[in-house]
C-alpha cells in the first residue's frame, strides 16, 4: 500500500478549488480501511518522520476548562505529497452529561500543488486506530518475536 500522490486522479473525482469531500465519522468508519492497512499506513508516515522528511510545528492549543483540550496540528510529508491538519478536542464528561463522544474531531486535507482544501472528515475514528498502531509497531520493532502483548505470565514454582 502506497500514499496516494496522482493529482489528477483526485481531480477526476472532484472539481478542485470548488468542491471538497465531506466525510463524517460514519463515512469515514464505512471506508472498510482495515487495522493491518492503518497500521501499514502509520508505519509509512513514521518512516517518512524517522528520515526527517516532514514538516509539523508543535501542537498548539487551548485549555477551556481544566480537564479538556482543543490541539490543532498541521503536518506535510513532502514525498507522498500529503498536507493538512487536525483539531482535535477531548472532553471527558461528555458521555455522561450530554451523551456524546469524548473524543471528537475534524482533518482537513488540501491538495499539496494549489492548497485548496480536498477533504474534511471526522478525525475521532482515525486518531482511534492511529494511537494504538503506533503502539503494534513499536512493539513490534522492540520485541520482534512476541505473540501477546501486556499479558500478563503466571509466577514459576
Amino acid at each position: 500500500m502506497t500514499f496516494p500522490t496522482d493529482r489528477q486522479r483526485i481531480a477526476d473525482q472532484l472539481k478542485l478549488g470548488s468542491e471538497l469531500l465531506y466525510l463524517s465519522r460514519q463515512d469515514v468508519e464505512h471506508l472498510q480501511l482495515t487495522r493491518d492497512a492503518v497500521v501499514e499506513l502509520t508505519r509509512q508516515a513514521l518512516v517518512e518522520h524517522g528520515h526527517r522528511r516532514y514538516e509539523m510545528p508543535a501542537k498548539i492549543g487551548v485549555l477551556p476548562y481544566d480537564n479538556v483540550f482543543y490541539h490543532a496540528m498541521p503536518a506535510y510529508l513532502p514525498g507522498p505529497g500529503i498536507v493538512g491538519a487536525k483539531c482535535i478536542e477531548c472532553y471527558p464528561d461528555n458521555p455522561r452529561r450530554f451523551g456524546l463522544p469524548q473524543t471528537t474531531g475534524l482533518l482537513v486535507l488540501n491538495e499539496v500543488e494549489s492548497g485548496v482544501p480536498l477533504a474534511v472528515m471526522d478525525s475521532a475514528w482515525l486518531t482511534a486506530m492511529r494511537t494504538p498502531a503506533v503502539t503494534v509497531l513499536a512493539a513490534a520493532a522492540l520485541h520482534p518475536g512476541a505473540t501477546t502483548f501486556g499479558a500478563r505470565r503466571k509466577p514459576a514454582l
